[in-house]
């Protein structure tokens, strides 16, 4: 039985500190992307949940004739927006937010 757990630890110490060259480079290019990724999302976030703007990074697909209200998508998220976006608006921001990851909703936002 020691014999085993030995040989299962010597195995995965192997694996995991003694990696070629270029699995390491894949490993660090794969992680740079998804902080690259997550960064974007923290910003389109902040932007509308926090400061009742219009997202920074995500690009509308599907949108209404007041300024920007409609469908925002960004990398794996999409968030959905109404607001008062015209001059003419007395308080002018994101009224309501529905933040959509992978197609399960996760936040809303009702603001007056």
């Amino acid at each position: 039985m020691e014999l085993f757990h030995i040989c299962y630890c010597h195995t995965l110490w192997t694996y995991l500190f003694h990696l070629r060259k270029e699995d390491i480079l894949v490993k660090k290019i794969v992680l740079c992307a998804l902080i690259i990724i997550l960064t974007l999302f923290i910003a389109d976030y902040v932007s509308v949940f926090q400061n009742y703007n219009k997202p920074i990074i995500a690009r509308i697909t599907n949108g209404a004739d007041d300024g920007g209200s409609g469908l925002y998508k960004g990398i794996g998220y999409s968030i959905y927006i109404e607001g008062n976006f015209m001059p003419e608006d007395t308080t002018p921001g994101v009224t309501e937010a529905t933040l959509t990851i992978f197609g399960y909703d996760i936040v809303s936002l009702k603001h007056d």
